[in-house]
């Protein structure tokens, strides 16, 4: 009998396959299903990895043999942690230092910045008209950063600014003593973001979604920004309030975005926050051949030591 590893989405479809490479293929069966399949699928399976999909209460208590949630990578927002703690079932993700996560998620918000400042959105149109020479662009040179968040994340993004010459702040709680090791950045309180919000040219949210931080940049941030500032996404959808920053850019109070997260995925192309300029890409800043193989030696590793070892997993979350 092999036990099951089930991955809880069609999206992601290279996990699956990364984890297979560290585990016995005469001890391992690996699925991954709809998620309208979810609920029934998930009542035989031993490992379930939820990807993108949520786990609520009544899917968790519908598994009759899970042991282990597993993510493939940080974010356990979706995740009913008390449901599983009180079917012992462990809860672990892989952390975003040492697999390269956070680095590929550095160089996508660089590739977001340099777009922005390019306007690569409107080049793009004029390169079908046949434009030549317009639009004119921005340069880095002298430009001030606001990151929101300093995990590891943002201290990855910190260390990849830290190579040009640009103003880096750090927006943390309790900023009071901090230091950093990576060049001249300054602090600042995360309360306090609405007062110095205005001079900033890009605003980075890097922060974990949680009960505190949904909706954290709302309109009292926004709104507050500079006229031809930029906001860039790249923590999760629900840190951003939607609403602010539709109305933001449709009334030109910033002059951009860029997002690789949203308010619920896979987002809707024809949103019409996308009418604006606003940059996007499906959820891949930590999606690297790098990175996946680092993470699924350490989701292997983990789904080894709870099935076949009866250990905990390494980086769970459990209060227990």
């Amino acid at each position: 009998m092999k036990y099951k590893i089930l991955f809880c989405s069609k999206q992601y479809r290279e996990t699956p396959i990364a984890v297979k490479k560290f585990l016995d293929n005469e001890k391992y069966f690996i699925e991954n299903c709809k998620l309208e399949e979810l609920p029934e699928k998930i009542k035989q399976a031993d490992v379930a990895v939820p990807l993108m999909s949520r786990l609520d209460e009544k899917i968790i208590n519908s598994a009759e043999k899970l042991k282990l949630i597993q993510q493939f990578g940080v974010g356990l927002e979706g995740v009913d942690i008390a449901s599983a703690t009180e079917k012992k079932i462990f809860v672990a993700n892989v952390p975003a230092d040492n697999t390269g996560n956070a680095y590929s998620v550095s160089e996508l918000t660089l590739f977001f910045i340099l777009a922005l400042l390019k306007n690569y959105k409107r080049s793009i149109q004029c390169f079908n008209e046949r434009t030549i020479g317009y639009p004119v662009g921005d340069t880095l040179l002298d430009k001030n950063f606001l990151v929101i968040g300093y995990g590891n994340v943002g201290k990855a993004i910190v260390n990849m600014l830290n190579l040009f010459n640009v103003g880096i702040t750090v927006a943390v709680r309790n900023s009071a003593g901090k230091c950093s090791s990576h060049g001249n950045v300054k602090f600042v309180e995360l309360e306090k973001i609405k007062e110095c919000v205005g001079e900033y040219d890009f605003v980075i949210a890097a922060l974990a979604l949680n009960a505190e931080t949904k909706d954290f940049i709302n309109e009292d941030i926004i709104f507050n920004m500079k006229k031809n500032a930029f906001l860039i996404n790249v923590a999760r959808g629900g840190v951003v309030k939607y609403n602010a920053l539709l109305k933001a850019l449709k009334t030109e109070i910033i002059k951009g975005a860029a997002m690789d997260v949203f308010w619920n995925e896979p987002f809707d192309p024809n949103d019409e926050i996308l009418n604006y300029n606003v940059i996007v890409t499906p959820h891949i800043a930590g999606s690297t051949f790098y990175s996946y193989n680092l993470m699924a030696k350490i989701v292997a590793d983990n789904i080894i030591k709870v099935l076949e070892k009866g250990l905990p997993p390494d980086n769970w979350a459990n209060p227990f």
